[in-house]
C-alpha cells in the first residue's frame, strides 16, 4: 500500500482511541435499571462523566476502523499480514456474543455497568481495534506518528494529575462543567459537580485512582524503555521528564499494587535496554532512591501512602445471619441466637449483654432494631417472612453467602480477598457462559450486608466489581473466555521470543516497550478490573507489541 508523506490518515482511529477516549469526560444522566434489585436504591439515576462520552466515541471510531478494515482486505488482500495468531481473540469475542444471550441482565449487557462500561458492544470494539493497528501499522513513520500520540496523552492525564495532585481539580472550575455537559443541563449541574475522592489524590480522567495507577504503571515502565534506548539526547531527557511526572503522580495515586508495577517495570526496563550490568545496577538503586524520597514526601504530608502498605486483620463477629418464615437466625461469637417480633416486644438482651433488640416504628410498619457489634440492624415481618431492612429503606432476604476459604486472608489487598472469596462460587455456578458482559454486578450477593459491613463499613455498599480482571471474565463470560484469552497471551509471548530486535529502528523499541507495557497491565489485573478507562489504551499498545513481532505463529 502506498502512503502519503506526512500523517498516514489511516492512523486517526488509532489516534483518536489512544489520546481522546481516556482523556473525555462527559456529564450524562441516564437511569442504571438497577432499581429492579431489592439491593439497591429505588432511585436509580446515574450521574456519569467517565462513561458515555467515552463509550460514543470508542463505538464510533470502531466502527470507522471495521469499515477500513474491509475496504483494506479487499483492495490489498495479498499485503494483509497472517491473522492466525489473532484467532483466539475471535474465539474470545464470539464467546462473548454467546455470553449476552444468556446475560442476568440484558440492559447492562448491552449498556454496560456504571462504573465500568464494557458493554458487549464496548469488547467487540476491542478486537477490531487490535485487528486494525496489527494490519494497518507498517512503516517506521506510522509508528513514529502513534509515539507521538502516546507521548500527547501522557501529558494531558499528567497535566491534569498534576492540578489534582496540587489540589486544585479542572473539573472544580465551572467553565471546564460548561464544556463537558449539554447546555440544557448547565443551570441546574454546573457548579455541582465534583469528585469522590479525598483531596491530593490523583486519578486524572480516568474514574478512579486504580485505573489511574494501572495507565502510569503502563506509561512509565514504556518511557523508561525507550528513554535508555534513545540515541539523541534530547528526547531521551524528554522520556527521563515524563517518567518523573509519571513516578510521581503514580505514587500519590495511593494504589499499592501500582506503586509496585511501576517500580519492576521500569527497573525491568533498564535492565532489558541498558546492556552494561553495572551501569543499570547504579540506575535501577537511583530509581529505588527516588522512590524512598516519595516516601519521604509521603510521611510529611501525613503518611496516607505508609498507612496503605499493610492491611489490618478484620474479624467478623457476627459470622452469620439469615431471615426466614420463623424469624431471624444469627450466629455471633460461635453464639446462637434465634429473634422474632415476639422477642423484640419484651426488650430482649442477647448475647450476654453485647446486643439488644426491640420493637421499633419503621413507618408504616411495627419492625425489629437489633443493636449488635457497633451497628444497628433493622428487620419487619411481612406476609409471615423476616426480611432485613437494608439503608435505602427496601427489605431484603438475608441467607447465608456462598464462599470459599481464604484462610482468614480475605482482609488482604484492602479487602479485595472479601470480595474473591464470594466471588469464586459464583463462578461455579454458571461456569460456561458466565451472567453475560458487564453482569457482574448483578451476579454477585449483594444481599451479603454482613460481610459489606465488616470490610467496608457500608452495608449500602454496592460490589459492582471483581477486583480481578481474571475472575470478572470467568464471572461474566465463562471460564472458556479466560482460556481464549490465555491462548492468545501464550501465542503473542512465543512471538515476541521468537523476535528478534536487534536493531534501533523506532518499530523495534516500541515493540519491546510495548511489549514490557503489556506484560506489566497483565499483572494488574491480579487486583484490578478490566474497565473502559484502561483497556483502550491498551488494546492499542497491544496492537503496536504484536504488530512488531515477526514471527510465523
Amino acid at each position: 500500500m502506498k502512503q502519503k508523506k506526512g500523517l498516514n490518515d489511516l492512523l486517526i482511529p488509532i489516534l483518536l482511541v489512544l489520546v481522546v477516549v481516556p482523556v473525555l469526560v462527559y456529564f450524562h444522566i441516564y437511569e442504571s435499571g438497577l432499581s429492579q434489585y431489592d439491593w439497591y436504591d429505588t432511585d436509580d439515576t446515574v450521574y456519569d462523566l467517565y462513561v458515555t462520552g467515552k463509550q460514543t466515541v470508542l463505538l464510533i471510531t470502531s466502527g470507522v476502523m471495521l469499515a477500513i478494515l474491509a475496504f483494506y482486505v479487499l483492495l490489498y488482500k495479498e499485503t494483509c499480514k497472517n491473522m492466525k495468531c489473532l484467532l483466539p481473540v475471535l474465539g474470545y469475542e464470539t464467546w462473548m456474543v454467546l455470553s449476552a444471550f444468556g446475560a442476568k441482565d440484558k440492559t447492562l449487557a448491552l449498556r454496560g455497568a456504571e462504573g465500568c462500561g464494557e458493554s458487549l458492544f464496548v469488547v467487540l470494539c476491542y478486537g477490531v481495534i487490535l485487528v486494525y493497528c496489527y494490519q494497518l501499522l507498517q512503516s517506521e513513520a506510522d509508528y513514529l506518528t502513534v509515539l507521538k500520540g502516546i507521548c500527547v496523552v501522557t501529558v494531558v492525564l499528567g497535566a491534569v494529575g498534576l492540578f489534582q495532585l496540587a489540589g486544585r481539580d479542572l473539573l472544580d472550575l465551572q467553565w471546564v462543567q460548561r464544556l463537558i455537559m449539554p447546555s440544557a443541563l448547565e443551570a441546574q449541574y454546573v457548579g455541582k459537580l465534583g469528585d469522590t475522592f479525598s483531596a491530593h489524590t490523583v486519578y486524572s480522567t480516568l474514574f478512579n485512582p486504580n485505573y489511574a495507577a494501572q495507565i502510569f504503571a503502563v506509561f512509565l515502565t514504556f518511557f523508561m524503555y525507550m528513554a535508555f534506548t534513545e540515541q539523541k539526547k534530547k528526547i531521551a531527557v524528554c522520556y527521563l521528564g515524563l517518567c518523573g511526572v509519571l513516578a510521581l503522580l503514580l505514587f500519590f495515586t495511593y494504589s499499592r499494587m501500582g506503586l509496585i508495577l511501576g517500580i519492576v517495570g521500569a527497573i525491568g526496563a533498564l535492565w532489558l535496554a541498558v546492556g552494561n550490568k553495572k551501569k543499570t545496577i547504579v540506575l535501577s538503586i537511583a530509581f529505588v532512591c527516588v522512590v524512598v524520597l516519595l516516601f519521604g514526601l509521603d510521611f510529611v504530608t501525613g503518611g496516607r501512602m505508609k498507612s496503605r502498605l499493610i492491611d489490618a486483620k478484620t474479624d467478623m463477629p457476627i459470622s452469620s445471619m439469615t431471615t426466614d418464615e420463623e424469624g431471624i437466625h444469627i450466629t455471633y461469637k460461635g453464639e446462637h441466637a434465634d429473634v422474632t417480633l415476639a422477642d423484640a416486644k419484651g426488650h430482649t438482651g442477647l448475647f450476654g449483654g453485647d446486643g439488644s433488640i426491640r420493637v421499633k416504628d419503621l413507618g408504616e410498619i411495627e419492625g425489629i432494631e437489633l443493636m449488635l457489634d457497633d451497628h444497628t440492624w433493622y428487620f419487619v415481618q411481612i406476609d409471615g417472612v423476616y426480611y432485613y431492612i437494608n439503608d435505602f429503606g427496601r427489605p431484603d432476604t438475608l441467607t447465608d453467602i456462598p464462599k470459599v476459604s481464604l484462610f482468614g486472608l480475605e482482609h488482604l489487598a484492602s479487602g479485595r480477598g472479601y470480595v474473591w472469596a464470594r466471588t469464586i462460587p459464583v463462578i461455579l455456578k454458571r461456569p460456561l457462559f458466565g451472567y453475560g458482559p458487564d453482569n457482574f454486578v448483578a451476579a454477585y450477593p449483594q444481599n451479603d450486608y454482613v460481610g459489606k459491613y465488616y470490610y467496608s463499613k457500608m452495608t449500602n455498599m454496592i460490589m459492582d466489581k471483581a477486583h480481578n480482571g481474571y475472575l470478572q471474565i470467568m464471572v461474566q463470560n465463562g471460564v472458556p473466555a479466560l482460556v481464549w484469552l490465555a491462548l492468545f497471551v501464550i501465542i503473542w509471548i512465543k512471538r515476541e521470543l521468537q523476535t528478534d530486535r536487534q536493531g534501533l529502528l523506532i518499530s523495534e523499541r516500541m515493540g519491546k516497550a510495548a511489549f514490557l507495557s503489556c506484560c506489566i497491565y497483565l499483572v494488574s489485573l491480579l487486583t484490578c478490573d478490566i474497565t473502559l478507562f484502561t483497556m483502550p489504551v491498551m488494546v492499542c499498545i497491544w496492537g503496536i507489541s504484536i504488530s512488531t513481532q515477526k514471527s510465523s505463529l
